[in-house]
Parts: structure tokens; C-alpha cells; sequence
């Protein structure tokens, strides 16, 4: 291989409520998928983004990689950093030289991954990896990732267990620990680095291939995962709507460490930012980071839903049934009432730090207005305090070391009436009829999720 590592969403009436039933049948959700890394785009930059290499030591023993790779030429807050030196290893032959290069980083589990880049290829030999791989099989960055996370010997052993992945063959000896690593790391088919944990990025620069004289080396750099955070999607003013709610990080948005122990509803993922949206439907796309639990559908904001035949006004309040798992845990929301943008005026705060436990549940609260229109919400799980009790005072912002954030857009009509409560004293009552079509063209109201 060539030493060196240069270039290369109304629906009005009944039949658009049946339309709209069909699009959210169940579809599986995957229970743990790619860490959320956020990697600097070179599209975004004006500059190309460089990685700078150090001078390799295949002979340092217990060394804890080959060679060290600077990034530069760009700025902002991604889960890699400018003049950091990170623990660098070689996928294809070939000892880079000291020397810097243009790349695109991407991350081992990436979905966009360049098509040269997710498979072996060889225009020169096909490799077969002990039955294990063949030319233009898939790439196992599970099992890549995997071995960097469970490391044997110097570094130079576990640069030989990487070829050996890879390819299937290596110009260095094989030892028992080459062996170990590579026996483990095959055995350990759709591993993915939990947080702490090492997750390899790509540096790509012209594709995987093993010609040294028309393929340029591929290197990868070590990366610890960050921690996973489940965050909100309520509009941040940038959408053009008069509304403003903390979601982004940048503006303290509602962020959850993510975990197996305690969420609403099914299931919970996580995002790397808050996910602005209209209609708070910001997070509702395909999972594409780590999540818990099983949905019946893409949307994992489905541990709150408005009780059924309830109307809720000034007189008689409303309520909300809310599904649990993993409790106990604490439960605070908030509904902007006046819709100006923000969820803590008097009012505002509906469920104030409520003990609750695993199942669902029926939470009544105060409605401090007659209840007309469309209307922002914020439900937030959290753990509990010390002695399994909610003391700690709650806020629609901030991080939670655990939990959920759900995020909702509700339609109400006026009279906020419901099919079940329709009746007509006879067919033939033109009053009756009139009536009942007025309910149905005026009454049904498409609301953010049918819940």
C-alpha cells in the first residue's frame, strides 16, 4: 500500500382520520443503533478539513496505538476537537509517513457512508478471511469496534489483528494474542460501543482498497462515546412561528441521559441536539442513534396521550394518561396556554413533580383557560431523589441524569367534542342530521399524534 496518506403532515373528515390510522401502522424499531456522534461536515467548512499523522512506532511496546492523527480546519462543537492528538490505526498495508491530508470523517456506523468505503475491495486478489470475508463483503465495523475496545499486547499486535480483520492476511506474525483478539472480536457480531466506550471514526479519503499502487492508505481514529441524550423538539424560533421554547442545547433545551432503567411509553432514543419542529415532530424519523425499549412505530413520544372522552375545561380541568417504565420515577409537564412562547407563566406548570411508578396512569390537573385551538406541551420524566422521593425542583429545561422528555402539539375544538358522545333523536330530523355533520366536519381535529 502506498505509505503515504494524501487526496483522495389537515386531513378534515372522517376518511382522512382512516388514511391517516393506515400511515402509523406498527413498524419495528431497532433496540440499539449508532452512537450520536457529530462530526464536523467538510461542506460546511471553508476550508478543508485536515488530519495531520505523526510518526508511527510499530516496535513500542504496549503501545496503545500505531500512530497519533491530528484534525484541523475547522471550528464549532462536534464530538472531535481541533488540536487533539488521537490514537490512530492503519485499515489498509502500508506505514503512512508523517504528513497531512484532506478527509471526511464519518463514523463507523454511519448510513451515509460512501459506497467505497462500506466493503472490501480488491482489483488485485480476492481475500477470503478464514470463511470469514470475501471480496466486497460488508466491512465489520462492529467487530473493529469490538476489538479496539478490548485491546491485547503491543501495538503492533493489534494492528495485525486489524489487517487480519480486514483482510484476512498480514505481514506480521501472528501471536496469541493477534489470535485471541481476533477470535473475540468475530464473535461479537452487532457489538456497539456504549458510552465510555471506544467507537472507531473513518477517515476517508479515497475508498477501501488494497492496490498499493492506485488505493491510498484508510485510517481510522479513536473516539470515547458520549454520553446518550434524549432531547426535546418543541420550535426554537428558528421555524417561523411566534413560538420560542428552549429545545436546542445551545438554549439549555431538555436533555436525558438515555438508559435501559427508566422512560415513557415503549421505548426512548436519543439525539444529538434538540429537534425543533412545528408541530413537535422534530424526533419522530427512523431511529437512527441508541434507544431502549420497543415502539410499535417511529415515533418514541408515546408515554403521554390525552384520556380518551374527556374534555378538558376550566370547570372540570383535564387529565392525561401516562405510561411508565422502569419506574418509580418523577413526572412534571407544562402547557403554554397563552402561546407566547414559553412554559413558565402561572398556569403553565400542570403536573408538578408527581411520585410515579411502572405502568400507566391517570393525571388530572387544573385548566386555567377555556380550552380553543392548538396548544404546546412538555412532559418530563426524571429519577428519583434520594429515598425514592420528588423533592427536587423540576424545570421544562435542563440535563436529567436519566428518563424521558416527551414533546406534544394538541388541537382542541371549542365544545371539544368527541364521536362517542354524538346522538340524534331520529334519522329522518333534518335538525338531527344537520346536527350530527356539523359535529363531525367541525369536531374532528387532527391533532399531533392520535393519542
Amino acid at each position: 500500500m502506498n505509505a503515504q496518506i494524501t487526496k483522495k403532515k389537515v386531513f378534515s373528515g372522517i376518511v382522512a382520520v382512516l388514511i391517516l390510522m393506515s400511515l402509523t401502522a406498527p413498524v419495528a424499531m431497532a433496540a440499539a443503533t449508532a452512537p450520536p456522534l457529530v462530526l464536523p461536515d467538510p461542506d460546511q467548512n471553508p476550508n478543508p478539513i485536515t488530519a495531520t499523522y505523526s510518526e508511527y512506532d510499530l516496535d513500542a511496546p504496549a503501545s496503545p496505538a500505531l500512530f497519533g492523527i491530528t484534525l484541523g480546519g475547522f471550528s464549532g462543537s462536534y464530538s472531535v476537537n481541533t488540536n487533539t492528538e488521537y490514537l490512530g490505526w492503519c485499515l489498509e498495508y502500508g506505514i503512512p509517513t508523517p504528513t497531512t491530508n484532506a478527509v471526511r470523517l464519518y463514523s463507523t456506523y454511519a448510513t451515509n457512508l460512501p459506497a467505497n468505503a462500506q466493503t472490501y475491495t480488491d482489483p488485485l486478489t480476492p481475500i477470503v478471511a478464514n470463511g470469514q470475508a470475501s471480496l466486497n463483503s460488508p466491512i465489520p465495523w462492529d467487530q473493529l469496534n469490538y476489538l479496539l475496545n478490548h485491546k491485547q499486547g503491543t501495538a503492533k499486535e493489534v494492528q495485525t489483528a486489524i489487517w487480519l480483520l480486514i483482510w484476512g492476511e498480514a505481514p506480521f506474525e501472528v501471536t496469541d494474542a493477534v489470535t485471541n483478539m481476533l477470535n473475540d472480536a468475530r464473535a461479537s457480531v452487532n457489538f456497539v460501543p456504549a458510552p465510555g466506550q471506544i467507537i472507531a471514526v473513518l477517515l476517508y479519503i479515497d475508498g477501501i482498497g488494497h492496490d498499493p499502487e492506485t488505493e491510498l492508505q484508510e485510517t481510522v481514529i479513536e473516539l470515547t462515546v458520549p454520553p446518550y441524550y434524549d432531547r426535546g423538539d418543541l420550535p426554537d424560533g428558528t421555524l417561523g412561528v411566534p413560538q420560542s421554547y428552549p429545545t436546542l442545547n445551545a438554549n439549555s433545551g431538555p436533555s436525558h441521559l438515555v438508559g435501559p432503567n427508566l422512560y415513557l411509553g415503549q421505548c426512548v432514543d436519543a439525539e444529538p441536539n434538540g429537534q425543533p419542529n412545528n408541530e413537535a415532530l422534530g424526533d419522530d424519523p427512523a431511529v437512527t442513534a441508541p434507544s431502549y425499549g420497543t415502539c410499535t412505530s417511529t415515533d418514541d413520544e408515546d408515554g403521554v396521550q390525552r384520556t380518551p372522552n374527556v374534555n378538558w375545561t376550566v370547570s372540570t380541568g383535564g387529565s392525561v394518561n401516562v405510561t411508565v417504565a422502569g419506574g418509580p420515577g418523577c413526572l412534571s409537564g407544562w402547557i403554554d396556554w397563552n402561546g407566547n412562547g414559553n412554559l413558565t407563566d402561572g398556569g403553565d406548570n400542570i403536573l408538578d413533580n408527581i411520585p410515579v411508578n411502572t405502568g400507566t396512569s391517570t393525571q388530572t390537573f387544573t385548566v386555567p383557560v377555556p380550552v380553543n385551538g392548538t396548544y404546546y406541551a412538555r412532559f418530563r420524566l426524571y429519577p428519583v431523589d434520594g429515598n425514592n422521593l420528588c423533592t427536587t425542583t423540576k424545570t421544562p429545561t435542563g440535563v436529567a441524569s436519566g428518563g424521558e422528555v416527551e414533546d406534544y402539539q394538541w388541537g382542541f375544538t371549542p365544545t371539544a367534542v368527541t364521536l362517542s358522545g354524538i346522538s340524534a333523536s331520529s334519522a329522518a330530523s333534518p335538525v338531527g342530521i344537520v346536527t350530527i355533520l356539523g359535529i363531525l366536519l367541525g369536531g374532528i381535529v387532527l391533532v399531533r399524534r392520535p393519542h
